[in-house]
């Protein structure tokens, strides 16, 4: 009983190759037929891609005066006061999963800050992700 099965499980696995083996060839040459290629790609000469133009020199560095920078201006992230974040910092940050949430999002009450900010635009810029809900 083993024998018969195994002689014809190899004469099957053979026959599914060589169909496989016609069909590829049978395209190949339908692919060779429509664009006069050997290998059924049409063939076009290489060209490198275009170079971008080089940015414009940045302005020289001009350091800002104190008076110049407005006096309520916020820090962008600031430590949790008791495990809550203030009233100014509403966004709340978890260093452990580079996650923030912001507030009306479904962990944000039972989210235990790390670091909080002002908004969602500081917390990307010091490398936290938007969590999904």
């Amino acid at each position: 009983m083993k024998r018969p099965f195994a002689v014809g499980l190899a004469v099957g696995v053979l026959a599914g190759l060589v169909a496989i083996m016609v069909k590829v060839q049978r395209l190949r040459r339908n692919a060779a037929r429509q664009t006069g290629d050997g290998w059924g790609v049409a063939s076009a000469p290489w060209t490198p891609p275009p170079v971008a133009p080089a940015p414009p020199p940045a302005a020289p560095f001009a350091p800002t005066t104190p008076s110049a920078a407005p006096a309520t201006a916020l820090p962008p992230g600031v430590d949790p006061v008791d495990g809550a974040c203030p009233t100014s910092h509403p966004v709340k940050a978890k260093r452990s999963s580079k996650l923030f949430h912001l507030p009306g999002m479904a962990a944000y009450e039972r989210t235990k800050p790390d670091r909080c900010y002002v908004d969602a635009a500081a917390a990307e810029a010091d490398g936290f992700t938007r969590a999904r809900r």
